[in-house]
């Protein structure tokens, strides 16, 4: 296939310039590789649990972490939380969510994957062993221009992108289509969109907006390697909230956001929300629980296999491109 940019393509070495968006708690091992056997870069989250202990066969393939700060839980914070919260407090263990650390490059000197990406930031040493490719989430030009100098391309996160907002300075709240023109235009390095992208139509533009590449994650849901074990993926009145776990995130609207959010002053900071509600949570999770999910979910098409869906998505955009290559002079 012919695409309008090489950049990225040759930076990592694949057919494709799809990329799987890393997902805590909906994806794993399987859908990163069937993605990869498709052609595109399939992504494995390392944030939450343990990840994955060995990779699989099909490469390559993006480990994602996180580069969160960790704080003390604030007594004064908590007390108000849990005033705003009242019958719906539940308590429970912390959320296994951690940065990345020194037992991280461990596992990245052992396994050797082809690229690391990361959330939040980068972290404050970047000790990534060599070889290894590096991306990082940017939502703003500000934080594209910060990550520039330590990474080899940049993910510009637009609004519309479900999941956790991935800004370290300040958040952007900018769109896909505002966001990746202009980070375009302030980075010489390969530059990937995501946000609000569900469709070849929805690539295509990524591609005229000056991405070398995109990244797609809500679409992936609907799959039959997805790990949801609840029924919201049909959803799609989506909402920026904080109340799931104390840091502004794409979901789906259900009753714990509209009782007590959807952005609540009171949460406490990222991860530590998540353990106020955990037993709520796990008894009725539509209800209580976070349902993360992007803008444009409904224009996800049903494929059953993530390797049909990559196939679909880079045919799917090699026609819209093909379609507006015929109207230029």
């Amino acid at each position: 296939m012919k695409w309008p940019s090489r950049r990225f393509l040759d930076l990592v070495g694949v057919e494709l310039p799809i990329i799987q968006a890393p997902m805590a708690g909906a994806n794993g091992a399987a859908m990163a590789s069937a993605v990869t056997r498709a052609g595109g870069v399939g992504s494995i989250p390392m944030a939450v649990g343990g990840g994955v202990s060995r990779l699989p066969d099909e490469r390559p393939l993006n480990l994602n972490y996180f580069c969160h700060a960790e704080r003390a839980r604030d007594p004064h914070r908590d007390a108000a939380w849990r005033a705003a919260l009242g019958e719906r407090f539940t308590g429970g263990e912390e959320a296994r969510r951690r940065p990345f650390g020194a037992a991280d490059v461990a596992f990245l000197e052992e396994l050797k994957p082809e690229i690391v990406s990361f959330h939040f930031g980068i972290p404050e040493i970047l000790r990534v062993p060599p070889g290894i490719i590096v991306l990082a989430t940017a939502t703003s030009v500000a934080e594209a221009k910060f990550l520039e100098p330590h990474v080899d391309a940049i993910i510009a996160q637009g609004w519309e992108a479900g999941g956790h907002r991935g800004y370290f300075l300040k958040d952007g709240e900018m769109g896909t289509l505002a966001l990746v023109p202009q980070i375009v235009d302030a980075v010489k390095i390969p530059v990937i969109a995501a946000g609000g992208i569900s469709d070849g139509r929805g690539i295509a533009a990524a591609f005229a907006l000056g991405a070398d590449a995109v990244q797609i994650g809500t679409t992936y849901l609907r799959t039959a390697e997805s790990t949801i074990k609840y029924g919201h993926r049909l959803g799609e009145d989506t909402v920026v909230t904080n109340v799931f776990s104390g840091r502004p995130a794409r979901g789906l609207t259900n009753r714990l956001v509209e009782e007590v959010g959807p952005i609540n002053p009171n949460a406490p900071p990222f991860p530590q929300a998540a353990a106020d509600t955990a037993a709520l949570r796990a008894e009725s999770p539509l209800d209580f629980g976070p349902l993360w999910s992007g803008q444009a979910a409904s224009l996800a098409p049903p494929f059953r296999s993530s390797e049909d869906l990559t196939h679909h998505l880079a045919t799917d955009a090699q026609d819209v491109l093909r379609r507006l290559a015929s109207f230029a002079p």
